[in-house]
C-alpha cells in the first residue's frame, strides 16, 4: 500500500490492484480515502521530465459541473514520489472492456446512445481538445457513458517532445494530423469518434491492428463504408474520417446525425442499393488518390487537398445519382461524360470548376463573406470549387426550359467546416421569358451581389441546401422529382420565387 498527498487530500492505493490495462499515458489503480473507494491514475511522466509543471487542466476540470465527463476528485504532484496523479470516481467498466467481450453485438440504439454521450462530453469541455479519444477512455459511471482523461495529452505535449507524445498516443485512433505532427483541433476528436463508431459496428477500429500498417492506413487509406449502419450514417462516418481536418463535420452535426441511428428513414430502394455496390471501387480509388497529397505541409497545399477532397465527394455523389437514373429505365442513356437523356429530359451535373481569376486570393480570403439579404438565409463564406446541376425539358422546342442550380463547396452559417451546398437564383426585374431558377458562377460578381444586402438583378430562388452527408437523400429526391416532371413534359417555371420551402 502506498500513500500519496495531492492538492486536496491524502490517498492510499494498492500498486498490485490494477484497474484495466495500462495505457499510453499512465496506469490506474484501486485507491481509498477511508472507506471511500476511488480510481487513482499515475502518469508515466515524472515531475523531472515535466519540469515540475502544474496540472492546470486537471485543476480547471475539477471546478466544473459535468454530466458526461468523468469528474476529477483530486490531482497534482505527490510530494514524496514526485509523480503526477489524478483521482477519479470508481467506474464500473470501460467501453474497451465491453468491446473485448467477443459475444457483444451492439444494437443500433446502443450505438446511437454511446455516440451521443461521447459527443455531449466533448461539447461540455469544448474549450479543450481531448487528443486521445478511444474506447478505454470512455467509462460507465452512474448509469452514463462518460469521457475520461481530458487534457492529459496536452499536458504531456507541453512538457516533453513530440516524439514522447507519439509514443503515448493510441495508434488505432490517432488522426492523420497527429501522425504528421500538426496541431490537433476538435476535428481530431471527430476523427477518433469515427474510429470508435467503426469499433462499435465491427468490433475493431478501421485500420489494421499491425503497428507497422496503422500509420499508412490513417494517412493514405479509406475504410470501407459500414454496412451495418443506415446509408445516411454510413456516409457521414466516411466524412468524419476524411484526411483533411477542415473537411470533417462539426461536433454539432455529429450529434444531430449519430444520435438518430436506428430511427426509420425513407429508402430510395433497389437502384440506390445497386449504385452503392457499383461505385464502391471507383470511390475507394478516388479517395486513396486524394489522400496521397496529405503529406504536403504548406498552407496552399492544404487548401488544394481540401478542394480535391470536395471534388471527389461530388464525383461520388454524381455517380450515385446517375446510376439511380440509369437503372430506372432501359431508355435512359449517358451522353458523353456528364449528360443523361431520358424521354424529354436531359440531366447533368457539370465538371467541378475552380476559380481562374487573378482575384482568386481575395475570393479565398478568410474574411470574405457573402452576406444574405434576408435574416432567414445564412452567410456563405470562402467558396473553393463549384459545379452546376440542371435538367432540361427539350420538347416542344418552343417551350424548351431548363431548371438549374449552382453546387458550391463552401462554409455556410456557423458551420466551421466545408461541405457541398446547392443554391439557385432568379432575375428579379423581368417577368418575360428566360429560365429560372438558374445557376450562377460562384466566383462571379452576380453570385456575390445576389447573396449580399445590395439590390441586384438576381435574387436567391432557394438555398443554400446541404447536398452531402445527412442531406444526400433529400438532394437525390429533389432532382429525381424534377427529372420525372421533365420526362412527362410537366416541368415548368415556378410562378413565384423565392421558393421558401423547396429544400
Amino acid at each position: 500500500m502506498q500513500t500519496i498527498r495531492l492538492e486536496k487530500a491524502a490517498w492510499t492505493f494498492n500498486e498490485e490492484e490494477q484497474l484495466g490495462v495500462p495505457g499510453g499515458f499512465g496506469q490506474v489503480f484501486a485507491g481509498w480515502q477511508g472507506e471511500h473507494k476511488v480510481a487513482i491514475k499515475r502518469l508515466k511522466l515524472t515531475a523531472e521530465e515535466a519540469a515540475h509543471r502544474e496540472l492546470k487542466i486537471a485543476a480547471s476540470l475539477e471546478k466544473r459541473v459535468l454530466g458526461h465527463v468523468v469528474p476529477i476528485l483530486d490531482y497534482g504532484q505527490d510530494a514524496e514520489s514526485n509523480r503526477y496523479f489524478l483521482v477519479m470516481p470508481l467506474c464500473s467498466e470501460s467501453l474497451q472492456q465491453t468491446l473485448d467481450l467477443k459475444t457483444k453485438v451492439y444494437e443500433m440504439d446502443e450505438i446511437a446512445s454511446i455516440c451521443k454521450s461521447i459527443i455531449l462530453g466533448l461539447l461540455e469541455v469544448k474549450d479543450i481538445t481531448h487528443r486521445d479519444l478511444k474506447p478505454s477512455n470512455i467509462l460507465y459511471h452512474n448509469g452514463v457513458w462518460k469521457v475520461a482523461d481530458f487534457g492529459i495529452a496536452k499536458f504531456v505535449q507541453d512538457s516533453t517532445s513530440l516524439e514522447t507524445l507519439r509514443d503515448c498516443l493510441t495508434p488505432a485512433y490517432a488522426a492523420p494530423e497527429q501522425w504528421l505532427g500538426e496541431k490537433p483541433t476538435v476535428a481530431t476528436d471527430v476523427y477518433a469518434l469515427g474510429c470508435i463508431v467503426h469499433a462499435l459496428c465491427t468490433g475493431s477500429p478501421p485500420f489494421s491492428s499491425k503497428p507497422e500498417l496503422q500509420r499508412e492506413g490513417h494517412l493514405n487509406l479509406v475504410p470501407e463504408r459500414l454496412a451495418r449502419l443506415p446509408k445516411v450514417q454510413a456516409n457521414f462516418v466516411g466524412q468524419m474520417l476524411r484526411k483533411p481536418q477542415d473537411a470533417r463535420p462539426s461536433l454539432k452535426r455529429c450529434l444531430d446525425v449519430l444520435s438518430i441511428i436506428g430511427m426509420e428513414r425513407k429508402d430510395l430502394g433497389d437502384p440506390h442499393r445497386k449504385l452503392i455496390n457499383a461505385v464502391s471501387q471507383v470511390e475507394q480509388k478516388a479517395a486513396e488518390e486524394e489522400a496521397k497529397t496529405l503529406r504536403l505541409q504548406r498552407a496552399d497545399a492544404k487548401r488544394k487537398q481540401l478542394i480535391e477532397d470536395g471534388e471527389n465527394e461530388l464525383l461520388r455523389i454524381r455517380n450515385e445519382l446517375y446510376r439511380l437514373l440509369l437503372d430506372s429505365s432501359s431508355e435512359a442513356s449517358l451522353v458523353g461524360d456528364f449528360c443523361i437523356q431520358l424521354g424529354d429530359a436531359e440531366f447533368q451535373i457539370g465538371k467541378p470548376k475552380r476559380s481562374t481569376s487573378s482575384a482568386s486570393k481575395n475570393i479565398f480570403a478568410k474574411d470574405k463573406t457573402y452576406l444574405q439579404a434576408s435574416q432567414s438565409l445564412p452567410i456563405m463564406a470562402t467558396p473553393l470549387t463549384q459545379s452546376t446541376i440542371g435538367v432540361t425539358q427539350v420538347r416542344p422546342r418552343s417551350r424548351r426550359y431548363t431548371w438549374s442550380a449552382t453546387l458550391v463547396f463552401a462554409q455556410v452559417g456557423n458551420e466551421p467546416t466545408y461541405r457541398w451546398y446547392e443554391v439557385s437564383f432568379y432575375p428579379q426585374f423581368t417577368r418575360k421569358g428566360g429560365d429560372a431558377p438558374v445557376a450562377l458562377d460562384c466566383f462571379s460578381s452576380d453570385f456575390e451581389l445576389a447573396l449580399s444586402t445590395a439590390i441586384h438583378t438576381y435574387g436567391v430562388a432557394y438555398g443554400p441546401c446541404g447536398v452531402d452527408g445527412e442531406d444526400q437523400e433529400k438532394f437525390f429526391n429533389r432532382w429525381i422529382e424534377l427529372v420525372a416532371a421533365a420526362v412527362t413534359g410537366e416541368l415548368s417555371k415556378p410562378t413565384r420565387m423565392p421558393l421558401t420551402e423547396f429544400c
